[in-house]
């Protein structure tokens, strides 16, 4: 009996083991960017939309990194991200959210805001990093729930600059408590991530199948995450303060605003 209960685990073991779904990243390439100093990254229509900071604008990339298209006009565009079949830009100089759909530019309603830095839309809902006020503000599809405050404590912040929505919690990348923080569609505080792994200032975040993605801006890293917080990776090469990053179609495509180049990883 006790043999049958041996076959028995070592079966189970190794079906674990191979059901399993481990995901690394390994240096593929690096594309050079024209004048560009790049903060934030979204895709529209499988390509590659970059805000340029210092350019005041956004542009649209073909592989090779060339310009295809450029918007301009924006007062610091930060993290940017797709809204349905166009753009939502936080304009950090401005203190607004800018939809940009078919070339027609308008501003989205939110609760005032003192130099937004990061945005993100899932299924209807959709939140904002409110840099200078220290806060999260999050629309459920019928109403604004703001939350937040400058400190260190949990729900406490100090100058968010990004966050993501995914599956049913929101990702926000605290950057000067070098920490992401986890939230409910709620608002209510669930987890802190990333405390102990000496992070300078995270100033991007992107989750993407059970993975966190973080950008360690002054260390010149990327963190990958397992979603229980348990580190997976650190990503070094060819990356210079990087600022954001995004997965497609199996790529990892990291900005580097010093060095004004992306860092493409693959599985």
């Amino acid at each position: 009996m006790k043999n049958v209960w041996y076959i028995i685990l070592v079966g189970l073991s190794l079906f674990q083991s191979c059901t399993k779904k481990e995901i690394n990243w390994k240096f593929d390439s690096e594309i050079k960017l024209d004048n560009i100093k790049p903060i934030g990254i979204a895709i529209v229509n499988d390509t590659l939309w970059v805000s340029d900071g210092e350019g005041n604008r956004i542009v649209q990339l073909n592989k090779e990194g060339k310009i295809l298209k450029e918007e301009k006009g924006f007062d610091r565009p930060m993290h940017i991200a797709n809204f349905k079949k166009g753009l939502a830009i936080p304009e950090y100089g401005k203190d607004v959210i800018t939809i940009l759909e078919h070339g027609i530019s308008k501003a989205l309603p939110s609760p005032k805001l003192d130099a937004p830095a990061g945005i993100d839309f899932n299924n209807g809902s959709y939140a904002i990093a409110d840099f200078y006020h220290h806060k999260i503000h999050f629309y459920n599809g019928k109403e604004w729930r703001s939350f937040g405050e400058k400190g260190k404590g949990n729900s406490q912040f100090l100058y968010p600059t990004d966050l993501h929505i995914a599956d049913e919690f929101l990702y926000v990348a605290d950057a000067y408590n070098h920490r992401i923080q986890v939230f409910d569609k709620e608002g209510a505080f669930i987890k802190i991530m990333a405390e102990d792994l000496g992070i300078n200032a995270a100033t991007g975040v992107f989750y993407q199948e059970q993975q966190v993605f973080i950008t360690d801006f002054e260390n010149h890293r990327v963190l990958v995450l397992e979603n229980s917080g348990e580190l997976k990776q650190i990503l070094t090469q060819s990356l210079a303060n990087p600022t954001d990053m995004i997965v497609l179609k199996e790529k990892l495509y990291v900005l580097n605003f010093k060095s004004g180049t992306i860092s493409i990883f693959r599985k």
